[in-house]
């Protein structure tokens, strides 16, 4: 450490300075919901340099380096956990006062695990604790700084360079359903690039992640996180359906054997307006089984189902489909004695005068076709005096023109073969 001192001025330079094998126990209890965090051991090492010329008083601190093990962080009033990581790693740091400049080279978390969960009020956890009364005096003060430096016309300017992460997992669940369901994440990656503090700036980001109970993804693109806007590809591929029961069990009294969706094409959001979005691309939901739950009777299946030339929109809103394909479809539609059909003993019945339900924002859709490909079809009248009943198979053919907008008519072209010998033609026209 050297140190000089001449009239108004004077220099303080430590070259080096090193905290090694710290444990740290820390509980914020300014916040509506406190939450605790503990570190099994810290270390840091920087150098600093402090100057006084005149009235000018400059810090720089650089060279940071800090490296954390065991970190948990907790939600301490539950008592439940919320992050885990065996190591953060940051590097490359620096801070200039004088220039009221903060740069990280680059921050690495490896080896973790996150909990994510909508609670009984339907709120992501996350995002109540970082919003609201749960704001916290930390977050206050730096408002309050961040404030002031902008009033004065010389606001802070953070850059980080690299932020990476590794080997993570993430557990999330829904609190709000009677039967929580959880989807388990691993082999999660994260490599966000160039992220700035400047409301006009972007960032760039890579995500990919596996899911347990089945399938992938991987998401990247580029981010204003202040506008906020993003432009966004993702391909999602082949994940489970099954664990999303306790939501068809609000619509439906069937069961979700098997089914896996996938996603892939283009999002962008906000760029041309504060709420604007568009998706461009193809989905799919493959090896559908619906069954009755009491019997296991197969109610719906399919192969698959792939729509194609997706080219959604909101504000305003609006979808329109190229070409949808179906694939080996099966299933029952009967007509019943009294003239009901058997897909409304099915349905789950909504509560009259239900007072969240709202009124439904209109949604357009144009389905340019819809080709079906060896379809069966199990086909009861029992409403007539004499019952009928056959079953249809080898079901093809194309439905061309569907849209909501009450003027169009669709197409049909349908051909079947109908039990052992005989056939089935249908084509015409019908408005939808």
């Amino acid at each position: 450490m050297a140190a000089t001192q001449q009239r108004d001025t004077f220099r303080l330079l430590l070259k080096s300075v090193t905290v090694d094998d710290m444990a740290v126990s820390y509980v914020d209890r300014s916040r509506a919901e406190p939450i605790g965090l503990n570190l099994g051991r810290f270390d840091l090492k920087l150098s600093a340099e402090l100057k006084k010329e005149t009235e000018t008083l400059q810090a720089l601190v650089s060279d940071i380096t800090v490296n954390i093990f065991d970190l948990t962080g907790l939600q301490s009033d539950k008592d439940e956990k919320l992050i885990n990581v065996n190591q953060i790693s940051l590097r490359g740091g620096q801070v200039d006062l004088a220039r009221r400049e903060a740069k990280i080279e680059e921050v690495a978390l490896s080896e973790g695990a996150v909990e994510v969960w909508r609670d009984r009020e339907g709120t992501i956890n996350w995002i109540r604790l970082t919003s609201g009364r749960n704001v916290g005096t930390i977050k206050s003060e730096v408002k309050k700084i961040q404030a002031k430096s902008i009033s004065e016309g010389r606001p802070w300017s953070v850059i980080l360079s690299n932020m990476r992460v590794e080997n993570f997992g993430m557990r999330l669940s829904d609190r709000s359903l009677q039967s929580p369901k959880v989807y388990n994440f691993r082999n999660i990656s994260l490599h966000v690039k160039d992220f700035r503090n400047d409301p006009n700036s972007l960032f760039n980001f890579d995500l990919g992640l596996h899911v347990d109970e089945g399938g992938s993804a991987s998401v990247k693109g580029s981010i204003n996180a202040f506008k906020p806007s993003a432009k966004v590809s993702m391909d999602i591929k082949s994940v489970s359906l099954p664990p999303l029961q306790p939501y068809l069990n609000r619509v439906a009294k069937l069961s979700l054997d098997s089914g896996n969706v996938s996603v892939k094409g283009n999002v962008n959001y906000g760029i041309t307006g504060s709420k604007s979005m568009t998706f461009e691309g193809s989905a799919a939901i493959n090896k559908l089984l619906l069954t009755l739950p009491e019997t296991k009777e197969p109610f719906m299946a399919w192969k698959s189902l792939a729509a194609n030339g997706i080219n959604f929109r909101m504000t305003p809103n609006g979808v329109v489909v190229k070409e949808v394909v179906l694939k080996e479809p099966s299933g029952k539609f009967v007509i019943k004695e009294d003239q009901t059909v058997n897909i409304r003993d099915v349905l789950v019945a909504g509560e009259k005068g239900d007072k969240g339900e709202t009124e439904r924002e209109e949604f357009p859709f144009e389905i340019n076709r819809v080709r079906l490909g060896n379809g069966k079809l199990d086909f009861a009248d029992l409403s007539l005096r004499s019952r009928f009943a056959a079953k249809i198979h080898e079901l093809n053919g194309s439905v061309a023109g569907l849209s909501s907008n009450p003027e169009s008519r669709a197409s049909m072209e349908l051909e079947g073969r109908v039990d052992e010998y005989g056939s089935a033609k249908i084509k015409g026209g019908a408005a939808i």
